[in-house]
């Protein structure tokens, strides 16, 4: 849950930190013979009342994934049933350590030592938590949440410029390092800060593939994946007494749930599923896939009807995060999702989002192959889909277009690099273009043979996004957690041969294997559906009027978007995937500058 911390000279009068929030379970709390205070929301995880006086006070806005390392190293002195502040207070002052490079999780966290006035900062490798700071004067402060430091400073509203033509790109995340708000930095994912008044000391541990040999056959690969993953939603489900699960007929959603549900009903609970169908339109409802795991499950999934809560039906401010300017149009199925989860009593709710960027692009699978099995192996390959699908299909394929260009003597690393960077695109103004930032991260990817495998998984891809969805479940007492936005479970997927993601014409080959005991027949073997982009582009046909109405009453995306593409996009009765995401992002950036200057 977020919290705040702020570091003043002790003559500075100190106004009160809970006036920047105004929820009613916000407490401020001034750790003795600290300069540093704390305001945190409860259930935030602390050990501030029942630490020793030589253990560190401990403010975590996350989960542990790797409590039973810690159990064992403290070898009797911490129990199970420690929360993980608690346990991570005795890990460190029990270690000596002075940093938390060696916790894994979805966190931020803020250490206080004793005697100090650093504060020392870690978020873990994969940005599961968002995490942000600032030096102002003689005030050093962090934070869980960007908006939290621009309200309590008094900091005048002045949008990044870098951060925003990030946003207007389309096709890029927003640069590392920062945030929606000039000033305000961000935390680096695997990055630890100790931070004062003076300035910061950083230091990154970055995340690499396993350094472990992966299993050599399918069987043996799948059941490391289901243990992986077991482990994960385990930890996702801890010290939460009902969770709820965002179910869809997908590959990611379904195991997870069936898994959480097994998980609970150990100890007499059981997971509060999820799920909506899609009236208004047939070709993106999954009813019939998700219905296939109802007698699988111990309690009935909760259905609703996303027609009634469809894109575009309703465009405000109260749908856009005071932290960036991100609009989901289908914020209204999203947020109908966490109100029935609070109706049960939840307070954790599944989502297996993060699951499609463990898997690497199709593109590359033949690559990968004859790096590692030789040139037979691909051609065996080949062959299958040339007779499964016909030689018109098979010479269509992605991996092997790509295969061809290289044996044509193109270099395929160089021409991955220059691929990766992003290419200007054409709606943009002068002034995104200028502001853009062309940046290749996380540095470590060199080691990696194929750097934009990596960087969708240890990269931007995945740190942005998930994490900042968590003030919107926050608002319904809900803990959004994704299993699949696992450490180990990430450096596992790298270590493994493509082959193993794409085999043949079946993607997410290695789950689907993993998930033949759990799923019925039908259902692992199935191919991709739930495209929701038909629904999307029904609701900015309906409500196009209501679009055109908001975008001529605030006008501030001109400055970063070429007019004549939204017009066009608009327009358009069958708007591409990227249209719609234009017209949402402008529509974004005006209702959230709206939220904090109370203007377009």
């Amino acid at each position: 849950m977020p919290f705040l911390c702020v570091l003043q000279p002790a003559a500075e009068p100190r106004s009160p930190l809970r006036r920047f929030n105004t929820n009613p379970a916000f407490a401020e709390f001034a750790p003795q013979g600290h300069q540093w205070r704390v305001g945190f929301t409860a259930p935030t995880t602390t050990n501030a009342h029942s630490r020793k006086p030589d253990e560190p006070l401990i403010f975590l806005d996350g989960y542990l994934s790797n409590r039973s390392c810690l159990l064992e190293g403290l070898q009797g002195t911490a129990c199970r049933s420690d929360e993980d502040a608690v346990l991570i207070g005795k890990y460190l002052a029990s270690s000596r350590k002075t940093s938390a490079a060696d916790l894994k999780g979805c966190i931020f966290l803020c250490v206080l030592y004793p005697h100090s006035d650093q504060i020392h900062l870690f978020r873990d490798r994969l940005g599961g938590r968002t995490g942000y700071w600032l030096n102002q004067g003689d005030t050093a402060a962090a934070a869980s949440q960007a908006a939290d430091l621009l309200g309590f400073l008094n900091r005048s509203f002045a949008p990044n410029p870098a951060f925003i033509a990030s946003c207007f790109s389309l096709t890029s995340k927003p640069p590392v390092g920062h945030s929606a708000f000039e000033g305000i930095k961000e935390i680096l994912p695997g990055e630890t800060i100790l931070l004062d008044r003076r300035g910061c000391t950083s230091m990154r541990k970055p995340g690499l593939a396993s350094k472990n040999q992966p299993p050599e056959g399918a069987e043996e690969q799948s059941a490391e994946f289901r243990r992986l993953l077991t482990l994960s939603v385990d930890n996702s489900l801890r010290f939460s007494r009902s969770a709820s699960s965002m179910l869809s007929g997908g590959m990611d959603s379904g195991p997870m749930t069936l898994i959480a549900d097994q998980l609970l009903a150990q100890s007499g609970t059981a997971i509060q599923a999820v799920s909506w169908y899609l009236s208004s339109c047939p070709a993106a409802d999954e009813r019939q896939w998700v219905e296939m795991l109802a007698p699988l499950l111990q309690q009935p999934i909760r259905f609703f009807d996303g027609s009634a809560v469809a894109p575009f039906q309703e465009i405000s401010k109260q749908q856009v995060s005071p932290e960036a300017p991100l609009w989901n149009p289908c914020r209204g199925m999203i947020e109908r999702c966490y109100a029935i989860a609070a109706e049960q009593g939840c307070e954790v709710i599944l989502n297996g989002n993060a699951g499609d960027l463990l898997y690497p692009e199709r593109s590359w699978l033949f690559l990968d192959t004859l790096a590692r099995s030789g040139l037979k192996a691909v051609l065996k390959d080949i062959s299958w889909i040339a007779r499964r699908h016909g030689w018109k299909v098979a010479l269509r394929d992605p991996a092997l277009r790509r295969l061809l260009a290289r044996k044509l003597g193109v270099d395929f690393y160089r021409r991955l690099k220059r691929a990766h960077r992003p290419v200007l695109p054409p709606w943009l103004s002068m002034h995104a273009r200028q502001h853009l930032v062309q940046d290749e991260w996380p540095p470590e990817d060199e080691a990696f043979g194929f750097l934009p495998h990596y960087r969708k998984v240890f990269g931007q891809a995945m740190a942005f996004g998930r994490a900042h969805e968590q003030p919107y479940a926050l608002m319904h007492g809900l803990e959004r957690r994704d299993p699949y936005q696992d450490e180990d479970l990430a450096a596992f997927m790298l270590s493994l041969p493509f082959s193993s993601s794409h085999f043949r014409d079946k993607s997410k080959f290695v789950a689907r294997m993993a998930s033949r005991d759990l799923l019925p027949e039908t259902l692992w073997k199935k191919r991709r559906t739930g495209d929701l982009t038909p629904l999307i582009s029904a609701g900015m046909l309906a409500h196009r009027d209501k679009i055109i109405s908001v975008l001529a009453q605030r006008d501030s995306w001109k400055e970063w978007v070429q007019p004549a593409a939204v017009q066009a996009a608009l327009e358009e009765k069958n708007p591409s995937g990227q249209q719609q995401l234009l017209v949402c992002q402008c529509l974004a950036y005006n209702l959230w500058l709206e939220h904090h200057t109370g203007t377009g």
